[in-house]
């Protein structure tokens, strides 16, 4: 009797994971940097046979690549673990190469994408949403699309909470393998929103940052402090991190919330390694 509960548990566990989010390989894994290496562009075609092959048409380039795959080559689609069969003539994919030059070991497919706006959003992810049409005008057609539980977020390309996104808010939806859920959410950020520096300073309390910020032409830059809090969130060299963790010289882009002095997500690059004097030789 133990035996068959056990099994019974298992089941479940499994079917949970198979079926939550609709997320059929696993947890979303947010890689900012996807589309930011590798051969960029469209695919044209993808050949069966050993070894596959595929031909990318290379962004801002009227030149097209035939590359082999490797058969254990990696693949991401829409930030979820995909497989090689997800690849299809018209995607948008990055494809990172092997030692070789020649051979693909890494892609990362888009999926497929809507842009529009926000009409209303529930806390459950549910999403009612006015798709553009080919004029760029939100339709009246009304969309209802869902959220999935570990959805990416995005404002002005920085982190972002569900509760920052509001109806009229402009946004892109990233779609998953299955077409069932939204599986990246991302929204454009206004100008006087975003500020950036070098850390000059975190207060002690970790409740304050001040950043130098470039003058502009012949300017001096100018040092200028902003409110962080528990909520402010922060990633250092594309990683979640804690406010404390940042150091002093990290190079910063912000954005700012409503009141335009708080924080609400930070995205830092680590400073550079000051190279060892060479005077004790």
């Amino acid at each position: 009797m133990m035996v068959l509960e056990k099994m019974k548990y298992i089941s479940i566990c499994i079917v949970s994971l198979l079926t939550a989010g609709g997320i059929a390989y696993g947890k979303l894994q947010d890689e900012p940097a996807r589309f930011n290496q590798g051969l960029r562009g469209n695919i044209v075609e993808v050949k069966e046979g050993k070894p596959l092959t595929v031909t990318i048409s290379l962004d801002e380039q009227e030149t097209w690549l035939n590359l082999d795959v490797s058969g254990s080559a990696k693949v991401w689609t829409a930030y979820e673990i995909g497989q090689l069969s997800d690849l299809k003539e018209g995607q948008y994919v990055s494809l990172r190469l092997a030692d070789d030059y020649r051979t693909v070991n890494e892609i990362h497919i888009k999926g497929d994408v809507l842009i529009g706006e926000i009409k209303s959003m529930a806390q459950s992810g549910k999403l009612s949403f006015n798709p553009y049409e080919d004029d760029e005008e939100a339709s009246d057609k009304l969309t209802e699309v869902e959220l999935a539980p570990d959805a990416i977020l995005r404002i002005g390309l920085l982190p972002a909470a569900r509760e920052e996104f509001k109806p009229g808010m402009e946004v892109q939806l990233e779609f998953g393998r299955d077409g069932k859920f939204v599986h990246a959410m991302t929204a454009f950020a206004d100008e006087d929103a975003m500020f950036y520096g070098g850390l000059s300073e975190l207060s002690a309390d970790s409740s304050k940052i001040s950043i130098e910020q470039p003058g502009d032409d012949d300017e001096p830059s100018t040092i200028r402090s902003y409110k962080v809090t528990p909520e402010t969130i922060v990633w250092l060299d594309l990683k979640p991190v804690k406010l404390a963790d940042l150091k002093a010289g990290a190079w910063i882009v912000g954005r700012l919330s409503d009141d335009g002095n708080t924080v609400r997500a930070i995205k830092a690059e680590s400073p550079e390694p000051e190279d060892d004097d060479d005077d004790d030789k």
